[in-house]
């Protein structure tokens, strides 16, 4: 077996020069033909190869399955099978042009969600002939162009799956807006109510007061209808009285507004009036000989609203056979008999 002339080691593979008769590694031939103190005839031998190395061959993509490697220093038709991969044809030109078309659709390359090895050089790149160059050459591109693929479909994945949480984060922005409306109603709902209570709780109407009956005896008005019914010690718990203005001027009847201190006192105040029964206008008023078949009535100071809805829960009551119907603490009571407990 021969050895090499440059590095004295038996060589299998060896290029033979012409001119000294030397034997050398494909690799270790081109190194010497590069070294200054090289021999003319070794230059003249392996200086082509060295052309054909240092120039190359252009990758172009001419599609998403194949790439072309054009090289003007090729001249002659070459034909040299990849690893894995088809035949690759490089066809000459009268110019001295090559241009080789590595397809890869039938060397089944093509995208995968695996991590891909990457290819290895056991041997030394200089160490290896021009097909197996080009075998390493084409197997890094493919490799890079697997690579790519793979990255761009993660990529695409990556898109669909931010689309798809935009459209999701949309829909939690509707959701919460509307659900942030649906509160503020709810809120405000809230208040009125809690305002409807906090003035309904305290406060009670004493009607069918005599309107000529002067203002100034408001106070004592109300402090009779106490006595009368007998809640005489509330008498301290009442803050302020006062006369209501009537939805029609010409009425001969007025009614007194009483704010309590709780409505733990309202409340007392009206069951009484209730266990007394009617409140006759003479026994209060006896100087007003004019009112003196009426009667006084005391009952829970009600909202508009809620007064008509009393009104018509009335009726209703009425026509079904219910005798009694009133209202404690905003809520409204119907009874079948005129016991009330």
């Amino acid at each position: 077996m021969p050895s090499c002339a440059k590095c004295y080691k038996n060589a299998r593979n060896f290029r033979l020069c012409a001119g000294c008769n030397n034997t050398f590694h494909p690799g270790c031939a081109l190194d010497y033909a590069t070294a200054l103190s090289a021999r003319d005839c070794c230059k003249a031998s392996f200086l082509d190869d060295l052309d054909i190395m240092t120039t190359l061959p252009q990758v172009t993509p001419s599609s998403s399955n194949s790439f072309i490697f054009s090289s003007p220093n090729f001249s002659a038709t070459h034909t040299t099978f990849c690893s894995s991969l088809t035949a690759v044809t490089s066809s000459i030109t009268s110019a001295g042009g090559s241009i080789m078309i590595f397809s890869s659709q039938s060397a089944g390359v093509g995208s995968s969600s695996q991590i891909r090895p990457e290819p290895k050089l056991d041997t030394p790149f200089a160490a290896l002939s021009q097909d197996a160059k080009l075998d390493k050459l084409y197997e890094a591109i493919s490799f890079v162009a697997a690579q790519n693929r793979d990255l761009q479909s993660s990529m695409n994945n990556l898109s669909t799956m931010i689309g798809e949480h935009e459209t999701r984060l949309n829909d939690l922005e509707n959701n919460l807006s509307r659900a942030y409306v649906e509160i503020v109603k709810l809120r405000t709902r809230i208040d009125q109510m809690s305002f409807c209570s906090r003035q309904q709780t305290t406060e009670f109407t004493v009607s069918g007061i005599p309107s000529s009956l002067p203002e100034s005896e408001n106070d004592q008005v109300v402090g009779t209808v106490l006595s009368c019914i007998g809640a005489q010690r509330f008498l301290s718990d009442i803050t302020c009285v006062r006369r209501l203005k009537p939805k029609d001027a010409s009425s001969e009847f007025r009614t007194l507004l009483v704010v309590c201190k709780s409505s733990v006192v309202r409340d007392e105040i009206v069951r009484l009036k209730i266990l007394k029964g009617d409140i006759p206008v003479a026994d209060i008023l006896p100087a007003y000989r004019s009112a003196a078949q009426r009667k006084l009535y005391l009952n829970e100071w009600l909202f508009q609203d809620t007064f008509k809805l009393l009104q018509e829960v009335s009726t209703k009551a009425r026509t079904c056979g219910f005798e009694r119907v009133w209202i404690r603490g905003g809520i409204i009571y119907v009874r079948k008999n005129g016991l009330l407990n």
